[in-house]
């Protein structure tokens, strides 16, 4: 079925707030700029002032130096640390941020259909419809179906 990929995904925590996590720990932006054919990455803001500027063939390599030079840079004693890596240029750092919007929104869209199916399955089971009608109705498998709406769910 077309979206039961959907369904491969675990649920997203009810009380979940990706905004909660803002400032939970440090965070430190990589800004990577493509110079020739190399990528350079700066980290600037770092613990006492200190920044990190690393380069790499690829974007890959040159995010796994980063890690490790900032590894490096705070020392082992520094705790969690988030590291986000952007391009410098400011036409595709929109775009890389707009896409990883884009990601988050459907994974909260996925949830929603996660539950807004559990919610059907069980409602038309609980009324005495087979899991094949339920099934056909809502265009999943009655396998699928057996999952959302299992019997000893419905029995309580």
């Amino acid at each position: 079925m077309l979206f039961d990929s959907a369904f491969d995904n675990p649920d997203i925590a009810p009380d979940f707030d990706p905004d909660d996590l803002e400032g939970c720990v440090p965070s430190y932006t990589c800004e990577g700029e493509q110079v020739g054919d190399a990528w350079h990455v700066t980290v600037r803001g770092l613990p006492g002032g200190a920044e990190v500027h690393v380069q790499g063939k690829t974007w890959r390599k040159a995010k796994r130096h980063t890690i490790d030079a900032v590894q490096k840079a705070l020392g082992p004693d520094s705790g969690v640390y988030g590291l986000q890596f952007v391009p410098a240029d400011p036409e595709a750092a929109e775009a890389v941020d707009a896409y990883y919007e884009a990601r988050q929104a459907l994974c909260f869209a996925e949830q929603k259909l996660r539950d807004t199916a559990r919610e059907a399955a069980r409602t038309l089971t609980a009324q005495g419809w087979s899991n094949r009608d339920t099934g056909s109705v809502l265009m999943m498998s009655h396998q699928r179906i057996s999952q959302l709406a299992p019997r000893d769910a419905r029995q309580e």
